[in-house]
C-alpha cells in the first residue's frame, strides 16, 4: 500500500529579520515577548499539516499552549492581534475559522512548485495565478 502524499512542507522558510516585520513587533509589543514562541508554533502547523493554512478551533489552541507553556486565553489573544494586524486573514477566519495569510500562501505555493498535486483551494486562496482545487470533503 502507497504512503498517501503529504500535503504540507517538511521546513518553510523564516526571513532573517523576522523580529523587525512590523507586524511581528505589533504583536510582540501587545502580548510579550513568548508571541514568537506561538507565532512559530503556529507557523510549523500551518505549513507542516496542509502547508497554506490551518483549521482554528479548540483543541488547536489547547495543543498551541501546551507547546509553548502560557494559557489559552494569552493564545486567543495573541491570534486576535495577529488577525487584527493583517499576520492572518480576517475575512478567512470568520468564514472558515482558518488561519493563513497571503505571505503564508505565497511561501507554500513558491515551495511546492516541485510537488505534485500541488494546490490550494479556491475558498482559501488569496493570492492569484495559482493552480486551484476545489476543497475535498
Amino acid at each position: 500500500m502507497a504512503r498517501p502524499i503529504k500535503e504540507g512542507l517538511d521546513y518553510f522558510p523564516l526571513d532573517t529579520d523576522i523580529i523587525h516585520d512590523i507586524k511581528i513587533r505589533k504583536i510582540m509589543r501587545s502580548n510579550g515577548p513568548q508571541s514568537i514562541a506561538v507565532l512559530l508554533d503556529l507557523l510549523g502547523n500551518i505549513y507542516g499539516d496542509h502547508g497554506y493554512y490551518m483549521q482554528w478551533d479548540d483543541d488547536v489552541r489547547f495543543l498551541v499552549a501546551d507547546d509553548v507553556g502560557i494559557s489559552e486565553a494569552a493564545v486567543d489573544e495573541l491570534v486576535s492581534k495577529a488577525i487584527q494586524v493583517d499576520f492572518f486573514d480576517e475575512k478567512l477566519f470568520k468564514k472558515y475559522s482558518i488561519l493563513t495569510s497571503k505571505g503564508i500562501q505565497k511561501r507554500y505555493q513558491k515551495a511546492s512548485k516541485r510537488k505534485s498535486g500541488f494546490c490550494i483551494q479556491k475558498p482559501y486562496n488569496l493570492i492569484v495565478n495559482v493552480h486551484i482545487n476545489p476543497p475535498s470533503r
